[in-house]
C-alpha cells in the first residue's frame, strides 16, 4: 500500500491494519541529528518521530530520550504500539537496542523489527551516513518539538521539528 506523506498505518492486530491521517510533517534527517548525537543534554525528553522505509513503506513511530545513570547518559527508545501509546524497548548500546531481563537480570539484545529499524537509524546518524538515510527513509515529526516534546506553533519550528528555544540551545 502506498501512503501519502501525512498518512501512516497503525497495526491493530496481526491481520488488520488501519490507515490514519495524522499531523505528520516530513523533515530532513539533519534536523534530528542533535537529538541522537548530543549526549551532553541531560534528561532530554525527545518528541515522537516516525521513520518510513522508502523501499517497503513500513513505518515506526519512536520516542527517544537521554537519561543519566551512574555517570553515563543513555539513549532510551520507545516504540508506538497504538496511536500515541508508546512502549519502552530499551537503550541504544554498541549498535543495538539492549534491555535487562527483569527475571534473570541479564542484558539482552531486543530483536524486533522496530528495534532493528531504530538501531539502523541511530547507527547511520552516528556514522554520518546521511545519503543512505536520505535514500532509504523518510522522517516525520508529529507537530511536537523533537527535543522537549512541546507543541510546535510557528512554521519555522514545524519545518525543522524543533522549537525556537531548543534550536537556540
Amino acid at each position: 500500500m502506498q501512503l501519502t506523506d501525512n498518512q501512516r498505518v497503525t497495526q491493530v492486530s496481526d491481520n488488520q491494519q488501519v490507515t490514519t491521517m495524522s499531523n505528520l510533517h516530513k523533515i530532513d534527517q539533519s534536523n534530528i541529528i542533535s537529538l541522537i548525537t548530543n549526549m551532553d543534554e541531560k534528561n532530554l525528553n525527545g518528541g515522537a518521530f516516525t521513520i518510513r522505509s522508502k523501499r517497503t513503506g513500513k513505518d515506526y513511530t519512536f520516542k527517544i530520550s537521554h537519561k543519566p545513570f551512574n555517570g553515563f547518559n543513555y539513549l532510551h527508545t520507545k516504540v508506538e504500539t497504538e496511536y500515541m501509546n508508546f512502549r519502552y524497548m530499551g537503550y541504544y548500546r554498541e549498535g543495538q537496542i539492549m534491555r535487562r531481563d527483569k527475571q534473570t537480570k541479564q542484558l539482552k539484545v531486543v530483536d524486533t523489527p522496530a528495534s532493528t529499524a531504530i538501531s539502523w537509524f541511530i547507527r547511520m546518524i552516528k556514522a554520518g551516513n546521511f545519503d543512505i538515510l536520505r535514500n532509504g527513509v523518510d522522517i516525520f515529526h508529529i507537530g511536537k518539538c523533537l527535543k522537549c516534546g512541546k507543541p510546535l506553533t510557528d512554521s519555522t519550528s514545524i519545518e525543522y521539528g524543533i522549537g525556537p528555544i531548543c534550536r537556540n540551545k
